[in-house]
Parts: structure tokens; C-alpha cells; sequence
């Protein structure tokens, strides 16, 4: 069997994370890491992966269609760990280059750009395009599915996702489109909570409601709930308590905030009509049964991993496609789900409950227990904090 040719674009920021996972894979043997686009080279984080490149005869190009240009035909796999605004022209690049593709979650800023992306992909075949959601990879979750699937929880009644991740004030500078709707080209990216570091778990959230009646997510039909900005200046908002109705027939209920002094890793509750299952990233997860009996339980790991190694394997014109796959079409529930939020509720400013920390911190003091009592409830319930 050929050793896979993979090419990555970009090896700072979200990039360092491909070019560690590649890197080790490429000790390993598992692929070879024949080429990178280097955009910034005189970034401090650039050092290390360039001299590794260097060190290993991989071919540097100073963007990405540089690369697509010199390697159009040699690649099986193009990594693209970049912001939301290139997702659309790279990927179709990639394609154009005889590759099969890894795009960044989310897969567009909106649905109109992943249908296109789906089209090229078609065009295409049969190279393939899949999406960095990490965690439909991951051994627990592939179970969660098969269970859930099965039917022997019964059908889910409602889903609810919390999570809190405090981010400061480097996270908002950190690129020119972080908590705008669009790109400075007029792209749509959508930047949010919801949109950025838990879109992971919307998506599972949507894969887990529509997992009884197949492989494919719920699709969001409306959406209801309320979104909050505690920092002022930014375009989008920080924390959001909404619901979806599914096509499913599964209500999704999501709170999501970077407005907070304490951690609360995301976790999503499936209420089943025979059981339950409870997920906590990097934490304890567990199937329950109708009377309370654990039918299943361990502990989520990180699961980059899998996914790179699984995309790999089923690159470069392999008969078989990747062991638990998400496809554009998977992904374009999370863009829908995103769209309807940002369209149809507007963006609170909280005005006196907040404060912000001396370092550059916003705080809703009250978001712990509020998001708990969501969890526990399931009831879609509005503090007072306007």
C-alpha cells in the first residue's frame, strides 16, 4: 500500500493543531507530510514547523495556490485548518488539485457556500471532502450513535447542550472577522460561541436528535431562545440560550457562553423514551438504561486522532469511505442551525449585569447556575439579566 501524500495549508494559529496531529502521523509512517503553505514564515510559531519541513524534504510554497499549482496531481489529502472566509475557494482549489479534502468545522459561513462546496465535491468524485468535526471520530460517540440508532433507548424526546469557556480579550483580536457576521471581503462567517469553539457540540447535538431514524443530523426547522452580549464592541454575541426545533421531531436546547470567570466543559443530556445518555467533553460519559442501569460508560479523549488517521485511510482514491464520516452534507445542519439563530433573534446587550475583569474578562456572574439549571431541567428559561 502507497504511503498517503498530504499536504497542509497553514502551520500557525488552528494550523499548529494539523501540523502536530500530521507530523506524528508522518513519524509514525501513517502518511507523508509532503508539502505546507507557509503564509507568515516569520512567525514565531512558524519556526519549528518550518525547520521539521525542511529537515524532512517536504516542499514549502508561500500560499495556497502556490501549492495547489506545484502539487496539482501528487497530492492525496489537502489539510485546511483556515479561517471560515477561505473555506469555499480552497476547497474547491483543492478539489481542482486531485485531492481529497479536511476543511476546518465550521464548513461555511452560510448554507449557500456549503452547497457549493457540495457541488464541486461531485464534480469531483470521487475525491472527497470531509469536515474537522473531531468528535463524530471518537470511539464514545460512535457508540452514542449506534445505540441511538438501534432504538433501544427509544426515540429522543429533547437534547440539551450546555457549555462555558471563558475568552478574554486576545481571543477577540485575534483575527480581523472574530465576532462578526462577515469577513472584511464581505464573506459570511457568522463568528460566535455557537459558531466557533462549541460548534462541535451543536453538531453532535443535531447528530444525535436525527441518529433514530438514520446517519444523517437533525435538520434545525426554526429556532427560538435569546442571545446576549455582555462585551461591548463586538458585532455578534457571547452567550446564547435557544432551542431549535428539528426535523426530527427533537427539540434541541443549546446555552453556550465566553462571558465567564469559571470552566464548565461542554456536556449534552439525551432524554430517551427508554433511557438517557449523558456526554461530557474530556469527561465521563454514560448510556443509561429505562430503570437507571449504566448500559455503557467511560471517559471522552481528545480525538484528533482518529479523525486524521481515518481521513488518511480513505484518501488518495480509496474504494472506502472514512469509518464514521462527516460529510458537507452532515455539516450543513450546524450551518443552518447558525443561520437561523443569527437571522431570526436579534443580539441583546446586557447592560448591568456584566462587568469586565482587569484582565480584559467579561463576567455574567450568574451564567453557571442558570446554564446548570437548563441542563438539569431541559426548560428553556431567560434570566433577568437585560
Amino acid at each position: 500500500m502507497k504511503t498517503k501524500r498530504v499536504a497542509l495549508v497553514g502551520v500557525t494559529g488552528y494550523g499548529g493543531v494539523h501540523f502536530h496531529h500530521l507530523r506524528a502521523l508522518a513519524e509514525q509512517g501513517a502518511c507523508e507530510l509532503a508539502a505546507a503553505a507557509v503564509v507568515n514564515p516569520e512567525h514565531p510559531d512558524a519556526a519549528e514547523p518550518l525547520a521539521w519541513l525542511r529537515a524532512h524534504d517536504a516542499a514549502v510554497y508561500p500560499s495556497a495556490e502556490a501549492l495547489f499549482a506545484a502539487e496539482s496531481g501528487r497530492i492525496d489529502l489537502a489539510s485546511l485548518p483556515v479561517g471560515i472566509a477561505a473555506h469555499e475557494t480552497l476547497v474547491a482549489a483543492a478539489l481542482e488539485a486531485c485531492a481529497d479534502v479536511l476543511v476546518e468545522k465550521p464548513a461555511a459561513g452560510c448554507t449557500a457556500a456549503v452547497d457549493r462546496m457540495i457541488a464541486a465535491e461531485r464534480a469531483a468524485a470521487p475525491r472527497r471532502v470531509h469536515v474537522g468535526f473531531q468528535h463524530v471520530w471518537a470511539p464514545e460517540v460512535r457508540r452514542i450513535r449506534e445505540v441511538l440508532t438501534a432504538g433501544s433507548l427509544g426515540a429522543p424526546r429533547r437534547i440539551v447542550c450546555t457549555g462555558i469557556w471563558p475568552r478574554g480579550d486576545s481571543y477577540y483580536a485575534r483575527n480581523s472577522w472574530a465576532a462578526h457576521l462577515a469577513a472584511p471581503d464581505g464573506t459570511p462567517v457568522r463568528d460566535s460561541p455557537a459558531n466557533n469553539a462549541f460548534a462541535h457540540y451543536l453538531n453532535l447535538s443535531l447528530l444525535f436528535a436525527g441518529a433514530h431514524l438514520g446517519a444523517s443530523p437533525a435538520e434545525p426547522l426554526s429556532v427560538d431562545g435569546a442571545l446576549y452580549r455582555a462585551r461591548p464592541g463586538i458585532e455578534t454575541f457571547d452567550t446564547c440560550l435557544v432551542r431549535f426545533a428539528t426535523s426530527a421531531g427533537v427539540p434541541v436546547t443549546i446555552a453556550f457562553s465566553h462571558a465567564a470567570d469559571v470552566v464548565v466543559n461542554p456536556r449534552i443530556r439525551v432524554e430517551c423514551e427508554r433511557g438517557a445518555v449523558r456526554w461530557t467533553h474530556e469527561g465521563p460519559w454514560e448510556i443509561v438504561g429505562s430503570g437507571g442501569e449504566v448500559l455503557a460508560s467511560g471517559v471522552a479523549k481528545p480525538p484528533h486522532e482518529e479523525m486524521f488517521r481515518a481521513v488518511i485511510a480513505a484518501s488518495g482514491g480509496s474504494p472506502e469511505p472514512a469509518a464514521a464520516d462527516c460529510t458537507l452534507a452532515m455539516a450543513r445542519a450546524q450551518v443552518l442551525a447558525i443561520e437561523l439563530l443569527t437571522e431570526h433573534l436579534p443580539v441583546t446587550t446586557i447592560a448591568h449585569s456584566a462587568f469586565r475583569r482587569d484582565d480584559g474578562q467579561w463576567i455574567i456572574p450568574d451564567v453557571a447556575a442558570v446554564f446548570g439549571r437548563v441542563f438539569e431541567s431541559g426548560e428553556l428559561r431567560h434570566p433577568d439579566w437585560t
